[in-house]
């Protein structure tokens, strides 16, 4: 009798728990799309806010841009206009050369699992990432979180990305073949399980 009552308390906890979660979802996405409205309204009337952002800033939007388009909760529109704020403002960052090789990997990264093409951006990127000893100090924890990116939105992915997420891999592969011994096993071969689906 005990044990059926503990079961039904079990399950009933896991019922509100799954309820409770949903509501936090939603809850969730409500913020979300609060703040992508207030980014999009704020940097339209001042554009000048992108160049005032610290690159973090910069980071920090262009990966809840990446995310929430994703999980559709992010309007098309919303989104372009944010991806062509951040690109204007990459572009410009690069031009005066105050983009660390870190800033390379990671906007090229999310810029290319969104599938968000901008010419000029991506030559950019690619012709930054073709100076391969620029590249020889990134850190161990930047390599696994953009390789594992890269890995789990390989399939599925626009042609056209190939190209630029080779070039990210290339660029770190000097300084993962140097931080071998440093990586956990299970890490290692989910680096290397990211090189193999891009051959």
């Amino acid at each position: 009798m005990q044990m059926k009552a503990q079961e039904a308390g079990d399950a009933s906890a896991q019922i509100l728990t799954k309820e409770s979660m949903g509501e936090f979802v939603e809850e969730l996405k409500t913020n979300a799309q609060t703040e992508i409205a207030n980014i999009v309204e704020t940097t339209r009337s001042s554009p000048a806010l992108w160049q005032q952002a610290g690159m973090h800033e910069l980071r920090r939007t262009l990966y809840y841009a990446t995310q929430l388009k994703d999980r559709l909760w992010l309007q098309e529109a919303q989104y372009t206009q944010i991806m062509r704020g951040l690109t204007v403002e990459f572009l410009r960052r690069d031009n005066e050369g105050v983009m660390s090789p870190d800033d390379v990997l990671y906007i090229s990264t999310h810029v290319v699992i969104s599938n968000f093409y901008n010419r000029h951006l991506w030559n950019r990127m690619e012709h930054s990432m073709g100076k391969w000893t620029n590249y020889e100090n990134i850190d161990l924890a930047s390599i696994k979180a953009l390789s594992t990116k890269l890995f789990k939105t390989r399939r599925g992915c626009a042609k056209e990305t190939l190209d630029v997420r080779r070039k990210i891999l290339n660029a770190m592969a000097r300084r993962v073949g140097t931080l071998a011994n440093d990586f956990d096993l299970p890490s290692l071969l989910g680096v290397l399980q990211c090189y193999t689906v891009h051959d």
